[in-house]
């Protein structure tokens, strides 16, 4: 069993409304659990 822990730390140099920095925190998540994702499937079939 795996356990991933992301800690995301925005700091815009303007300020951004809630829904854009959500949006920007969803799409960096889907990427990076993805491409996760990927490696480990691809450590476990041995490549």
């Amino acid at each position: 069993n795996t356990r991933v822990k992301f800690d995301i730390t925005i700091n815009p140099l303007v300020p951004l409304p809630g829904f854009l920095i959500k949006r920007t925190i969803k799409g960096v998540v889907d990427t990076s659990t993805e491409g996760l994702r990927k490696r480990v499937l691809s450590v476990k079939k041995g490549r």
